[in-house]
């Protein structure tokens, strides 16, 4: 029975991994030398190393130390009650290198596969688990505790992929993401897991890589953001789960329930993406942000997407998504940002809020949103289908509609065509209106009714 479950592990983290990689149609093997690890694990520090072990404790209070590394072949650990102290002071080369994590998992040959452990880290920089090199990981029913700053729950980077199912995984420090990937194509998917982080800086989720969270996971960040996602990362949060944050960002102009960013547009090319699906997602009603952070803040992006389905966002600011720079990230007028944002089976209630330098595509599929709609004349361009309505509550501004029998519902709110500057005041034309609008056509159709 137990190598059942063993077995089991191993095939969701194949299936599963491939599937994202193919999705994402990004291959390991082309990636630039600058998303290498280059670092010569020869000499690296460890307790024990490429072991099969049932029951034992492993203890590790070196610097720049593991209490278990693996490099070559598959291992499996049952049981295991793991220790680790000792820190390391570089941390930026530890979250490019994954040193003095508990657990290391390096080089393209390198599997280990866990079962039912503790890992225990008291030590800066001290990661639970961490994969590089394009080492692979599955663990089941394991929990993972770390107390000190830059210390994550699951670390992957470098093309490592980890597959957590039934996991426990909470950490105290600041910088000390429950889910982290970096540098490289790297993937991170905890199944039924129970998520918490304490420390400023420390999201639920950081993804510059592939993560996924799914089947009903939970989790709380008392003290950051819900999700972070930077350059070509992705971040999916789906099948019932639920996550909730106090939305405090990582350095104040861009607190969010979920923050889009990139650091430099130039050196982080790709998308930028995130999933939600049948799932929940919140900022915590006793946050000092809850009533001023938006629930996604989008900034310095040249291509993001936002696709959401069925899910249930609960916030006190009003503001769904805001979109625009920050003098942190980017060039002033140029880092506002691009988005296109998929809508389906949704109800938001809620302001979309864009710079002026600001662009997006806004698709609307069985979905609802009421608010005000870029009040400041953002590039917007809107595809609403079918059963879908816009709600206004304030004066909204658009640049191009195609309407496949929506409804648009301004009251007595002006709706700007930025192409034309006309403004339609007090009417509601949402099934009158022309199915599109673009610069090369003056033609409008009215209709002659209007609903109060």
């Amino acid at each position: 029975y137990k190598y059942m479950k063993h077995i089991l592990v191993l095939t969701i983290c194949t299936l599963v991994i491939g599937i994202i990689s193919a999705n994402t149609k990004r291959k390991i093997d082309e990636r630039e030398e600058k998303d290498t690890n280059l670092y010569d694990y020869t000499k690296y520090s460890y307790v024990r190393k490429n072991i099969n072990s049932t029951g034992e404790d492993f203890d590790s209070s070196g610097s720049n130390e593991s209490a278990l590394y693996f490099d070559d072949q598959e291992y499996i650990v049952d049981y295991p009650n793991i220790d680790k102290s000792g820190d390391y002071s570089q941390d930026k080369e530890n979250e490019h290198y994954c040193f003095n994590s508990a657990v290391l998992v390096q080089g393209g040959d390198a599997k280990m596969r866990m079962h039912d452990g503790t890992i225990d880290s008291s030590g800066r920089g001290g990661n639970g688990i961490c994969t590089t090199n394009n080492g692979k990981v599955g663990v089941y029913r394991t929990n993972i505790n770390t107390n000190k700053p830059y210390s994550k729950g699951l670390h992957s980077t470098y093309g490592g992929s980890i597959v957590g199912v039934n996991m426990n995984i909470k950490t105290k420090g600041d910088n000390s993401e429950a889910l982290y990937t970096y540098k490289g194509v790297s993937h991170i998917i905890c199944n039924a897991c129970e998520l918490s982080t304490e420390g400023s800086n420390s999201s639920l989720i950081h993804s510059n890589g592939n993560i996924m969270a799914y089947s009903s996971t939970h989790g709380t960040a008392s003290n950051a953001q819900i999700a972070v996602v930077r350059g070509e990362g992705i971040a999916s949060i789906e099948g019932q789960s639920a996550l909730k944050a106090n939305g405090k960002g990582m350095i104040g102009v861009d607190n969010a329930g979920v923050l889009l960013y990139k650091v430099d547009q130039k050196e982080e090319e790709g998308t930028t993406t995130f999933y939600c699906q049948d799932s929940e997602l919140s900022i915590l009603p006793d946050s000092p942000y809850y009533k001023s952070a938006p629930m996604f803040f989008v900034t310095n992006t040249d291509d993001s997407k936002i696709n959401i389905e069925n899910c249930v966002f609960n916030y006190g600011s009003g503001v769904f998504l805001k979109q625009g720079g920050t003098n942190v990230w980017g060039e002033p007028g140029k880092n506002c940002g691009k988005t296109e944002m998929y809508l389906h089976r949704q109800t938001i209630n809620g302001d979309i809020i864009m710079d002026d330098c600001s662009e997006m595509v806004l698709n609307l599929v069985d979905s609802h949103i009421t608010g005000v709609i870029n009040p400041n004349c953002g590039k917007l361009i809107i595809n609403i289908y079918k059963n879908s309505s816009i709600n206004l509550r304030g004066d909204s501004c658009y640049t191009e509609i195609n309407n496949d029998g929506g409804i648009i519902n301004n009251g007595t709110h002006n709706w700007i065509d930025q192409n034309s500057k006309y403004s339609y005041f007090g009417c509601c034309f949402g099934e009158y209106i022309k199915t599109s609008f673009n610069r090369r056509s003056e033609e409008r159709r009215v209709g002659k009714e209007c609903r109060s």
